[in-house]
């Protein structure tokens, strides 16, 4: 069972690498563009993506089926090394906590701008990758203190949810690398596929 279950670790760091590697230079354009408005400035024209961005809520998911059938049938009891035993419920219970919270910002977050609005104007092109793109009245947008702190407070939780990300990604890498030493392996999973260039 310890095998197979460091096997699904690997996949549960490579989860959570692939992920990460999406989220923070998406988080990072968040925080300039809501830093810029802080400052009373309207952000330059390649930061606004951020508008739709702060939107988004990735569900938190990763490999579980082994860990589970584990835990149904009273494997963590076996395992005889505390050390590891607590990197697997650490995990497990921190993976939980995370999903919990990812789908209670979710659910009180209210999106920023609706289709319907004004100072929004989708474009639609087949030819582009990415088939719908908006422009912006941004200064109507910086200009609305409405707006403004809707973003701002849209990109703490953003902020928040990274963090959970990044802790739980150090969780599962806790536990492949005390999986891999239980088993003789390393914990050394597939790397993180290069980011499109877009």
């Amino acid at each position: 069972m310890l095998d197979r279950l460091y096997e699904e670790s690997l996949d549960d760091v490579a989860s959570a690498q692939r992920i990460l590697s999406r989220l923070e230079p998406m988080v990072a354009n968040e925080i300039r563009f809501s830093t810029s408005l802080s400052d009373g400035k309207c952000p330059p024209a390649d930061q606004w993506d951020a508008v739709a961005s702060v939107d988004l809520f990735p569900s938190i998911v990763a490999p579980h089926a082994v860990l589970d059938e584990m835990v149904a049938g009273g494997g963590m009891s076996a395992i005889r090394d505390p050390g590891l035993r607590e990197a697997i419920q650490a995990y497990r219970s921190d993976l939980d906590f995370a999903a919990r919270q990812n789908e209670f910002f979710r659910s009180k977050h209210e999106t920023l701008l609706r289709s319907g609005d004004p100072r929004m104007t989708l474009r639609f092109d087949q030819a582009k990758s990415e088939s719908v793109t908006p422009a912006f009245d941004t200064a109507g947008l910086c200009a609305d203190h409405g707006f403004r702190n809707a973003m701002i407070n849209a990109t703490r939780d953003q902020l928040v949810l990274l963090t959970m990300r990044k802790r739980n990604a150090a969780r599962a890498r806790a536990m492949c690398t005390a999986l891999a030493r239980a088993t003789g392996n390393r914990c050394a999973p597939s790397p993180a596929p290069p980011r499109p260039s877009s």
